[in-house]
């Protein structure tokens, strides 16, 4: 979401969340139903999880992780292919001073990390676990009940 333009970013969040995650829940108790049987439904649904890995390969870098872990050389580089693919140009003295500019926030950063991490981001803190989302809670209730109801 950090590469869309802000105005963009409510469109982008609907879509991305609201509408998939709509038709997920519609989607899910009818494949429930037509498989008749709990563990080809949840082969059906896992099936798709094939596919993220290639995400590791197709989905850029964020910038700002990038920078915030000192590689200020592949976030230069990952805002220029993303000013190719806009058909925009970057001057380079635009990228001096970003090179200069994020090296010495970045040692701010690094010296005020460990007291502020918790705070910032507490889901990436070490030993902290997710709640199962609504998705999860959902397939896992389905395949329960389905099987009550089968014996």
């Amino acid at each position: 979401m950090e590469y869309m333009r802000p105005n963009m970013r409510t469109l982008g969040l609907n879509l991305c969340i609201g509408v998939f995650y709509s038709l997920g829940c519609v989607v899910v108790p009818w494949v429930a139903v037509l498989t008749m049987n709990w563990r080809h439904f949840l082969l059906v649904v896992s099936t798709p999880l094939v596919v993220v890995p290639a995400y590791y390969l197709l989905v850029p870098e964020s910038a700002r992780w990038l920078i915030n872990k000192g590689r200020t050389d592949e976030a230069v580089t990952c805002f220029l292919r993303i000013a190719k693919f806009n058909g925009r140009n970057i001057p380079s003295s635009v990228i001096d001073t970003f090179k200069v500019n994020t090296s010495d926030l970045v040692e701010v950063s690094r010296n005020d990390a460990g007291r502020t991490q918790l705070s910032k981001c507490p889901s990436t803190a070490p030993g902290v676990m997710c709640p199962p989302s609504d998705m999860q809670l959902a397939v896992l209730t389905a395949a329960y009940y389905r099987r009550r109801c089968s014996l």
